[in-house]
């Protein structure tokens, strides 16, 4: 889904800065349209109760599926259509039960910025089938527990965030997917609201936001850090069909005594490896951990496997094990080239 007037800002400021976006964006006429009105609903949805906040990003996109799937919603192909666009716009705003006192003026920027977005405009299951026999690669958006189906329900986003989101978000056949890594950070994290096991309260888990630079992209708010959540991480390597993992933000955690990572969950008394479908028993699974010991050296200027202290070397293994995946990329800072490729 898009918000085309977001869009074209960020596109202007992109292009303001000496970027060309000619032959590098596209976008398919099928992508779903978020309108001002999904922001006002989004917000008012999380205003509601606190009791049931989710922890969106209050931009729309809840509101904005919820209306595609009632089929009642507004795509990018639509906004050429100026009669059918008004009526369809109507429609929605009728059913939300909202004034539209200023749809003239929301047509009259929708038919502005659907003639700056037609040069963009591209069938996208034809487009990668035709280039089909190129590299391609497909990067998510966010993480498979907030998958709206096998995520933390109803703390997850509206979309699909697993592997088979590929075939649903592009139309690019899933038999033509070749390799799957998962990227997985050193430790955990989580923004909004939601079940966290591992999370830590303390001043472990502060340090680690910090050195991590843990505050989210869209909204700055800080993350809720944790230890490695092996239980969650191997449930994700299981939907998805991960073939290797690559794995960052390993410096961050130079200079701890003591590393954990949570084996199993104790549910109602019991030991589980098992990630439960019910979220409402996350809320009360009590994390069990392995206890490794720490490195003090700072590795940011490593580029070798063997050159890794013992420690972070046994961590790494350890993670393969519980996660039955080899590590093939492990990041130890944030520029593309501080990247170990692991024999």
């Amino acid at each position: 889904v898009i918000d085309p007037f977001s869009l074209l800002e960020e596109i202007k400021s992109l292009q303001d800065q000496g970027i060309d976006f000619t032959n590098r964006f596209l976008i398919d006429p099928r992508a779903g349209v978020v309108l001002p009105l999904h922001q006002i609903l989004d917000t008012s949805e999380e205003d509601i109760s606190a009791e049931n906040k989710i922890g969106t990003t209050r931009r729309g996109i809840g509101p904005c599926y919820s209306d595609l799937i009632g089929r009642r919603g507004i795509r990018i192909g639509d906004l050429y259509d100026p009669t059918y666009l008004r009526e369809r716009i109507s429609r929605l705003y009728k059913f939300h039960d909202h004034p539209t006192t200023e749809l003239n003026l929301l047509l009259d920027r929708l038919h502005t910025a659907a003639a700056q977005l037609k040069p963009f405009l591209q069938h996208i299951p034809y487009y990668l089938w035709n280039i089909r026999y190129k590299k391609i690669l497909f990067e998510g958006a966010q993480g498979t527990l907030l998958d709206v189906i096998f995520g933390t329900y109803p703390y997850v986003t509206s979309s699909h965030t697993l592997v088979g989101g590929i075939s649903i978000g592009t139309g690019f056949p899933v038999k033509g997917i070749k390799k799957i890594i998962g990227v997985y950070k050193s430790y955990f994290t989580r923004v909004g609201e939601g079940p966290f096991p591992t999370e830590l309260h303390d001043q472990t888990g502060s340090l680690i936001r910090e050195k991590g630079n843990e505050f989210g992209s869209t909204t700055g708010r800080p993350r809720r850090c944790g230890w490695f959540d092996a239980v969650a991480a191997r449930y994700s390597a299981i939907i998805n069909g991960v073939d290797e993992i690559a794995l960052t933000l390993l410096d961050v955690l130079s200079g701890f005594q003591t590393i954990k990572i949570c084996t199993s969950y104790l549910l109602a008394g019991e030991s589980s490896t098992v990630f439960p479908a019910n979220t409402r028993d996350l809320f009360h699974a009590e994390p069990q951990y392995l206890e490794l010991p720490g490195w003090e050296e700072d590795i940011s200027g490593l580029r070798n496997y063997n050159d890794l202290p013992r420690a972070a070397r046994d961590y790494l293994e350890t993670l393969e094990e519980l996660l039955e995946r080899k590590i093939s990329m492990i990041s130890v800072g944030p520029d593309r080239e501080q990247i170990i490729f692991k024999p």
